[in-house]
């Protein structure tokens, strides 16, 4: 083990060192995020060969600390904590002073790399990695490194496992008072990692700037701070502690041996300082220009660009974000700030997709997943992600890492999964029966079908299994009842759904479309109800009631029926107007006491208890794929997207489109995702 090379740090500093803060203090930091930030903040250390006497050792020395930001092994830092050209100089006066003195030292840098060490809560660092600079830029004092082995050269596969990385903030989301957490490691007289609290104090600007250049702060930026961890409350990276000023600084012991001599070089800081820290968002391009996936877009920004599908001036909302993945993109995913989205590539012989996890604010690929088949829009919850694949497999993934948590083979090709009371619902179609029509009466033998099976969140074992001869509509899962459209029935071996609208359609066909109620626990029937026969039914529901669409071929009716969800007892239709259709969204589109519906020219709100109109917006070619957030309605009709107002239906506003490519739209509390068939990804500010 290379031996660690401490007396002749000191000079190395840009940062003066108070050893009685080398310790790590009591957080104040919520000890869960604390406890998901410390893996990524290491140290640094440079690599010198010394030769004494004729004697050969090789040497590290500490130089500074950096941030692991991506799972494979990218590193954010000062720049002049990787300035080769400012360590060879100081090797060379170190070997200088000691001929001086008349010791026969030879020190040799290494130029190429440098050693990345960690270290678990109060212990020591010691080698881990060994790693070398993918760029750097002066200007600003910050660079990037890649891990490129262990400490011993080993090469790592961080696609088999990743590593531990500090999610990105949003440095311009900061505000005057609010808290500052800093780890970082020091460089003289400290042996573990450094916790430091305190509030941003201001913020410095550049000429000619409107972004901040310099986070002001009161907490402690000790000798060592140079490349740490600066993260806001939530544990996401907002800078790069880069420099302090000691108010009061004094001749003691820096290199804590016990005496102050002339050996001591520099002096320690007592009493307050004021630590600067460079912004992350200064740093996005940096990381992009390392490989890190991230646009030259940065959080908050007003985008502006003439390739993209969207209108070329975005104004409202402002775009975060906007990333090519290469290939058709289907509906994201969210969930704790990480944005999922799976691509779809057919242009091949050989289909695949891969399924990439991004980060919500910066669009930072935190990982991604080749798939050599096709695989569904991904769902996520609870630090898992499941996709499902044509291969017929349905797959559980460490939504932090990507790391395979299970798999179910379901024997056929797997749907888009549903979440259902801590199980997930596996929808899986049998191979025989993948392009047959779900409305022709010959296409669905009885051998041929679909199922539906409730796999365990954890275990990945199956709980239960519902089969039908023939297709099922995407399952609506409630606390009470989970909800399926089920083809394949006969209208005589259930009662209709809604007696009173049968009067008023024309029969069509012979095969009818069942709505179907399943206990969540155990998998059973509990109803079942036929909607008329040639009609196409989709499904919404909450946990007390459900809402079925029905679209009669050819007639002038379509009528939209409430049913008491534990009993199937029709609560009310209306039928106000023809050619209705529900949009098959589950609760996402129950907003409060209303039910929200599309239709072929208009969208449409009802009091869910009784089925009367509250509003109505009026589109010219009708509407895809709506979702709510934050109490609003976003969708897209005639190349335009809108948002209106759920409680009201008023527009908010309408951001043209410049192009018809298909877009398909998620949302959280503070983000709009959208992915389209260009093989584009965006994200929105919303909140």
């Amino acid at each position: 083990m290379k031996r660690v090379l401490r007396a002749c740090v000191a000079p190395l500093l840009l940062l003066f060192v108070n050893p009685f803060l080398l310790s790590i203090k009591a957080a104040q930091v919520d000890p869960v995020v604390r406890d998901s930030v410390l893996p990524a903040a290491v140290q640094i250390a440079i690599l010198v060969s010394s030769t004494e006497n004729g004697v050969e050792e090789p040497l590290y020395i500490p130089v500074g600390s950096g941030t692991v930001v991506s799972p494979d092994g990218l590193i954010l830092t000062n720049q002049h904590v990787v300035d080769m050209t400012a360590h060879a100089e100081q090797v060379a006066r170190w070997e200088v002073d000691a001929r001086s003195r008349g010791e026969d030292l030879r020190l040799s840098l290494n130029s190429e790399e440098f050693l990345i060490l960690g270290s678990e809560n109060a212990r020591p660092p010691s080698p881990m990695y060994l790693a070398q600079t993918v760029d750097e830029d002066s200007a600003i004092d910050l660079a990037v490194l890649r891990i490129t082995s262990d400490s011993t050269g080993t090469p790592v596969d961080f696609a088999g496992s990743p590593l531990a990385f500090a999610r990105l903030g949003d440095s311009n989301a900061l505000s005057l008072g609010e808290p500052i957490d800093i780890f970082s490691y020091p460089v003289a007289g400290g042996d573990s990692l450094t916790y430091t609290v305190g509030v941003v104090s201001g913020f410095n600007f550049d000429d000619g700037s409107d972004e901040p250049a310099w986070i002001t702060t009161d907490a402690t930026i000790s000798g060592g701070s140079s490349g740490g961890t600066a993260v806001n409350r939530r544990g996401e990276l907002v800078g790069v502690p880069t420099q302090g000023s000691a108010l009061d600084c004094r001749p003691g012991d820096t290199n804590i041996d016990g005496v102050i001599d002339s050996a001591d070089v520099g002096c320690i800081p007592v009493g307050g300082s004021i630590g600067q820290i460079r912004p992350i968002n200064l740093a996005l391009p940096l990381m992009n220009r390392s490989g890190i996936r991230l646009t030259d877009a940065e959080p908050t920004e007003t985008v502006q660009s003439t390739d993209l599908p969207l209108s070329a001036s975005i104004t409202s909302p402002t775009q975060r974000w906007s990333i090519d993945l290469g290939a058709r993109v289907g509906v994201p995913a969210t969930s704790a700030g990480i944005v999922f989205a799976s691509t779809r590539n057919t242009e091949t012989e050989a289909e695949s997709s891969v399924l990439y996890a991004l980060d919500s604010v910066s669009g930072l690929t935190l990982w991604s997943l080749p798939f050599t088949e096709l695989v569904t829009d991904p769902v996520a919850a609870n630090g898992v992600v499941y996709v499902g694949g044509k291969g017929g497999n349905l797959y559980a993934l460490d939504a932090a890492t990507g790391q395979e948590r299970w798999r179910f083979a379901g024997g056929f090709s797997a749907r888009k999964p549903v979440l259902s009371n801590g199980r997930i619902l596996g929808f899986f179609s049998d191979e025989a029966a993948i392009g047959l029509s779900a409305f022709d009466p010959a296409a669905w033998p009885g051998e041929v079908g679909e199922v539906l099976i409730a796999i365990d969140a954890e275990t990945g074992q199956q709980v239960w299994r519902f089969d039908a001869t023939g297709s099922i509509g995407s399952p609506v899962a409630t606390p009470n009842m989970i909800v399926v459209r089920s083809s394949g029935i006969g209208s005589q071996e259930v009662p209709s759904c809604a007696p009173r609208v049968k009067a008023a359609a024309s029969n069509r066909g012979s095969q009818a479309n069942a709505v179907v109620g399943i206990a969540p626990e155990t998998g059973d029937v509990v109803w079942r109800c036929w909607v008329e026969q040639g009609a196409l039914a989709t499904v919404a529901a909450d946990s007390a009631m459900v809402f079925v669409s029905e679209a009669f071929y050819g007639a002038n009716v379509a009528p939209i029926v409430a049913l008491d969800a534990l009993s199937s007892k029709e609560q009310w239709t209306n039928t106000t107007r023809s050619t209705f259709d529900l949009l098959p969204a589950g609760e996402k589109l129950i907003f409060r006491e209303s039910a929200i519906f599309g239709e072929s020219s208009d969208m449409i709100s009802v009091d869910k208890r009784t089925g009367v109109e509250e509003w109505r917006f009026p589109t010219s070619s009708g509407t895809s794929n709506p979702v709510l957030a934050a109490a609003n309605l976003y969708f897209v009709s005639d190349r335009t997207l809108y948002v209106v107002e759920a409680s009201s239906g008023r527009q908010l506003w309408a951001l043209p489109l410049q192009d018809d490519l298909w877009l398909k739209l998620s949302a959280d509390e503070s983000g709009l995702y959208i992915g389209s068939d260009s093989g584009y990804l965006y994200a929105f500010n919303i909140a």
